[in-house]
């Protein structure tokens, strides 16, 4: 089996950065998920769905800012790839999560149409950092 050539792999710690800023933002929106909205959402009719959704929203948001700080660790010969994947996790996060926290708050519920462009971002992210990860010298055998 082919020695993968380790001069030619490259990080980036422009992802690193944007996907640990990311993460923070998850914490705090969850704190204010757990704290100030469950408050504001006892109040209103389906104030429990609404907090299920917030929720979900701080879950994916973390995730996927932690996908975003791999990407940016992984050695890759691939970084148009690496770059790909790092903006389709961004794009994921700013549509799936923003839009659930922007519904949750607001019960504007047209926007629940839109949070799937943000989901099928995430999982090309995903699948295109598979394919930027996977080893070139693998592929040659």
């Amino acid at each position: 089996m082919n020695q993968i050539d380790q001069t030619n792999l490259t990080t980036n710690g422009r992802w690193i950065a944007v996907g640990a800023v990311l993460a923070a933002a998850a914490v705090v929106m969850g704190a204010f998920g757990a704290h100030a909205m469950e408050d504001y959402l006892a109040q209103c009719e389906n104030g429990c769905r609404r907090m299920e959704v917030w929720k979900t929203s701080a879950h994916y948001h973390i995730i996927h800012a932690i996908g975003l700080i791999l990407v940016g660790l992984t050695p890759s010969a691939k970084p148009k790839l690496i770059k790909i994947a790092a903006w389709l996790l961004i794009i994921g996060i700013s549509i799936f999560s923003g839009l659930l926290y922007v519904y949750s708050y607001t019960d504007f519920r047209i926007l629940g149409a839109f949070v799937p462009i943000g989901g099928v971002c995430m999982i090309a992210g995903w699948i295109t950092f598979a394919v930027a990860a996977y080893p070139k010298a693998a592929v040659e055998n």
